[in-house]
């Protein structure tokens, strides 16, 4: 293997670049979790060719917990094309010809196929040595792959779901403390659903902004692309359990279960209006809050 300090740079440089599938302003996680799906796998000690029948089921849920909501889910899709980014290798045990004469572009794989043959797919060598022998260089790939592709609020469930054990102070999410100061001015320091506010002298106590539309899937970092929300809500929004519909009123997904002891403020209610900023500069861009209900929404809703 080369030096580790060159493998991580170029490791680095790949994960930045890496081709991910694009169609109008959809969410596409799945090689971004193929990855850390394999970064997990590979410090547990497994090794670093896997089956795909040890593959797809995790694979599959973990786009169904942390991708957009869709009625299927595709595994398969990242498994195959993974290759393309040279962070991934497939071993087709007779899989039949999936790639062009010449070494031309990848066919889609079937299901049955990789499942009949037992194909296997794992990290390349340096990279698989490198996320193995060097704890720190593990930390750092995770890290970008984490911060490029997903809020904050989702990096510790992705890191249980996965078996990775990466030291959470290492993250460095897309914050900043005057804009967090504004968006919070913004909303008089109370949140845009409960209105719950507390401050000890000049801090806000529970109260953080958000993003509408995560700066990770392209959204600008203004104040139209934000809300200020308690740590509940903050945290409900981002995984789709509400959203805001087109007249700016609460939708909640079907999917959500409270306990009845939760306390009514902790609700949101469907058809509940959103409460609106101060200055109407700063109220919710509507192209926004239509990204959220399409890419992180989980539908349906909840009939008022």
């Amino acid at each position: 293997m080369e030096k580790p300090e060159l493998m991580l740079i170029e490791t680095l440089a790949k994960i930045r670049n890496l081709h991910v599938w694009e169609r109008d302003e959809e969410r596409a996680p799945h090689k971004p979790l193929l990855l850390l799906f394999a970064f997990g796998r590979a410090q547990l000690g497994a090794d670093r060719l896997l089956p795909w029948k040890e593959i797809e089921d995790p694979l599959r849920s973990l786009l169904e917990d942390f991708g957009p909501p869709r009625p299927s889910h595709h595994p398969e899709y990242p498994f195959w094309y993974l290759q393309t980014d040279e962070l991934w290798e497939v071993v087709d045990s007779g899989l039949p010809g999936r790639r062009q004469k010449g070494g031309g572009k990848l066919g889609n794989p079937r299901v049955t196929e990789l499942r009949r043959c037992n194909t296997k797919g794992g990290l390349p060598v340096p990279v698989f040595q490198l996320a193995t022998q060097d704890p720190q260089a593990l930390s750092q790939l995770v890290t970008e792959i984490l911060n490029r592709h997903f809020p904050f609020s989702f990096h510790d469930d992705i890191l249980e779901q996965t078996g990775l054990r990466i030291a959470t102070d290492r993250f460095a999410p897309y914050r900043d403390s005057q804009f967090e100061a504004d968006v919070l001015d913004a909303y008089g320091f109370e949140c845009a659903v409960c209105g719950f506010g507390a401050r000890l002298g000049s801090r806000s106590l529970g109260v953080e902004g958000t993003f509408i539309r995560w700066p990770q899937a392209g959204g600008p970092i203004v104040l139209s692309n934000s809300l200020a929300l308690c740590l509940i809500h903050k945290r409900a929004f981002e995984r789709g359990a509400f959203s805001v519909g087109p007249d700016g009123r609460l939708l909640v997904s079907a999917a959500l279960v409270m306990a009845e002891s939760a306390d009514a403020t902790c609700r949101p209610v469907p058809g509940q209006r959103l409460r609106q900023p101060k200055n109407s500069s700063a109220s919710p861009q509507k192209e926004q809050l239509k990204w959220h209900r399409e890419q992180v929404f989980r539908s349906p809703a909840v009939e008022t």
